[in-house]
């Protein structure tokens, strides 16, 4: 390889000055990876402790891209893509937060994560930030209590609808289906290997089809997850050419 078909081991251009907060009242950790500065560079947001806060701060970087302008090789083969952390803030935000399911009827419910002006954030944006946990905590234990009047939808509760009552702090004497799926058997999601539900036939946590994982993966649902191979079954039939 030549010289200049290598990367860079120092940044080409001067690393902005230019920087974004991003704060979280929620009460889990949340971390996301991307290539910046010609390395891999970790994001994370610690889970925020109780009446508190945790706090990532982006700032400004750039990529290394292929330099489609070379035309010979005394040219550079990669150049420096800037990225502002208004960018790489807004980004994250919208990973974070979009990995959480939404409640039913609760459309842009959202977990306490956002971008604020500074370190350490204003009282005003952490009433904000604690009230849009809340909100997002009551309409997913809600969502709950609607699912286990509901013997067939029972199966849909999951760990992001206890977690949301321990946010708030509920008697669970007040909703029973705390109690009774939290003593659950639990499988492994076969794409994220995350612990799920056992009569789960969606993913909670990468949000996989776990019927149509195995169908278009070519792979049998093993045999202890009954409920997933009954769909499967009938996916796979609903597939295969019918016979003359």
């Amino acid at each position: 390889m030549a010289k200049s078909d290598q990367l860079p081991t120092s940044a080409p251009v001067p690393m902005g000055t230019g920087k974004v907060v991003i704060c979280s009242v929620y009460p889990h950790p949340k971390e996301k990876e991307y290539l910046h500065a010609g390395r891999a560079v970790k994001y994370t947001l610690a889970a925020a402790p109780a009446n508190g806060f945790s706090i990532c701060t982006c700032y400004d970087t750039f990529a290394l891209t292929h330099n489609f302008d070379r035309e010979d090789e005394s040219d550079p083969a990669y150049v420096a893509r800037p990225i502002p952390a208004r960018t790489i803030a807004e980004n994250l935000v919208r990973e974070w937060a979009g990995d959480i399911a939404t409640p039913d009827g609760a459309e842009g419910a959202t977990i306490g994560i956002g971008i604020v002006q500074d370190d350490p954030p204003t009282p005003a944006e952490l009433e904000y930030l604690r009230f849009q946990q809340n909100t997002y905590d009551l309409a997913t234990v809600k969502e709950a209590d609607g699912f286990w009047v509901i013997p067939a939808h029972q199966n849909k509760i999951g760990s992001r609808h206890r977690r949301s009552l321990e946010h708030l702090n509920l008697d669970p004497e007040g909703h029973p289906w705390y109690i009774d799926t939290k003593k659950g058997p639990k499988k492994s999601c076969p794409a994220c290997a995350k612990p799920i539900e056992q009569l789960a036939l969606k993913c909670e946590h990468c949000q996989t089809n776990l019927p149509l994982f195995y169908l278009e993966m070519g792979l049998e649902p093993p045999t202890t997850d009954s409920f997933v191979a009954k769909v499967y079954a009938r996916l796979k039939a609903a597939k295969s050419p019918k016979q003359a």
